[in-house]
């Protein structure tokens, strides 16, 4: 097993989002994990449920997730706000 698969197994990943990179900093004793979704990922609008094209993303985010098996902090980045736009139900932006 690979350490992006480790990763994507111990976070409890599922598709559309997978582990894309995972970096060891030994000077912090950190593993930094990055998380995204393959380009073209529909997404169902929260309201009526048709699936929509991510057009943008929010800012990432940083999170402290697990201390791991030797005391190296576990931290994670993702952008997971997808915007997209949804005629059917709301004209708005969906966040």
């Amino acid at each position: 097993m690979q350490d992006k698969e480790l990763y994507q197994h111990l976070l409890g990943l599922t598709a559309p989002w997978t582990v894309s990179e995972v970096k060891l900093d030994m000077q912090s004793q950190e593993i930094h994990v990055r998380v995204e979704h393959p380009r073209g990922t529909k997404f169902c609008c929260p309201e009526c449920q048709k699936p929509l094209s991510c057009y943008d993303h929010g800012d990432e985010r940083q999170w402290r997730h697990l201390d791991s098996w030797s005391g190296e902090k576990v931290s994670g980045t993702v952008s997971m706000d997808q915007r997209q736009r949804c005629r059917r139900s709301n004209p708005a932006t969906h966040l």
